[in-house]
């Protein structure tokens, strides 16, 4: 019998005090690494990035049914219609902390490529994602790296964000809720 390998991670830094971290609608941590400013060529790194994780979330749900993106067989855990509603729902809001000025930006690409019609879930996972990245593209060329705050929509209004913070959420929120619907639909096929 062979030992498991040994992680290769290192914990740098950790954070202690963050109201409600991990529930929905609770304060997220930042890192001194998300103090750091970001250039072009870093941000198109991580526009890479989730433009392959969207991809992927996109390759495991886009084919599902409406039976399926509606069950609910784990307790207390979203059916995966109302994981995909929260991850979109959320990284709306992750627009949303870099100013209102690229909330409307976001706003109004979206606008500009659907209208006013009504998206089903998964459509919202295929448009949002590239009328964000024109807001991040924005933001960049603004300078707006922060940390700054906005008290709009927000249960902690003190919360410091960085554009590097913003990006960061986006990845993990969604690797996290990734996890949990491969887990919901690991749980249907049992």
């Amino acid at each position: 019998m062979s030992c498991p390998e040994r992680s290769a991670l290192t914990v740098v830094e950790e954070q202690v005090g963050i109201p409600e971290l991990g529930e929905s609608g609770g304060a997220t941590a930042i890192f001194r690494s998300d103090l750091e400013p970001i250039n072009q060529t870093t941000l198109g790194e991580v526009m890479q990035l989730m433009k392959l994780s969207r991809q992927e979330l996109h390759g495991v749900v886009g084919g599902l049914g409406g039976e399926v993106l509606d069950a609910e067989p784990i307790p207390g855990k979203r059916s995966i219609r109302r994981d995909i509603d929260h991850i979109v729902n959320s990284e709306e809001w992750y627009v949303s902390r870099l100013g209102q000025r690229y909330q409307r930006v976001y706003e109004c690409e979206l606008q500009g490529a659907v209208g006013r019609r009504r998206l089903s879930v998964i459509e919202r996972l295929e448009v949002t994602r590239p009328a964000m990245m024109v807001a991040f593209e924005m933001v960049l060329g603004d300078g707006r790296q922060g940390p700054f705050t906005r008290r709009a929509y927000s249960k902690y209004p003190g919360e410091r964000w960085t554009l590097r913070k913003v990006l960061r959420r986006f990845l993990e929120h969604e690797r996290e809720h990734l996890g949990t619907i491969n887990r919901t639909l690991g749980e249907l096929s049992e």
